[in-house]
């Protein structure tokens, strides 16, 4: 197989499988939709280097705390208002309300 081959099925095989299975092994609840206007990589200081993806999502902030909540276990979760923050060792997800739905912001890293 060329490497051009390669590089087309890999871009295929991305716009193809859910994004639970594209985010860095932090699970995406199905049906989330990745915002392309926001997140991106972001360095802050030399060797610390973050990449934020940000999600919107039809379901209340309750449900996919929820969620979180079941598969991230070990996740320190705290709750400030109408948001809830899962913090690991890899990163943060944040839940934010966005009208009736959540928006979650995935930061990863430092790398």
């Amino acid at each position: 197989m060329s490497r051009g081959t390669k590089v087309a099925l890999a871009l295929l095989l991305s716009l193809t499988l859910p994004a639970q299975a594209q985010d860095h092994n932090v699970p995406i609840p199905e049906g989330a939709r990745k915002n392309a206007s926001l997140g991106g990589a972001t360095t802050l200081a030399a060797g610390k280097n973050y990449t934020i993806t940000v999600y919107d999502y039809e379901s209340p902030v309750a449900s996919v705390s929820e969620f979180y909540a079941s598969r991230l276990p070990a996740a320190k979760r705290t709750v400030e208002g109408e948001e809830v923050k899962f913090q690991m060792n890899e990163g943060t997800i944040k839940l934010a309300r966005l009208g009736t739905g959540t928006r979650i912001t995935v930061t990863v890293g430092p790398r």
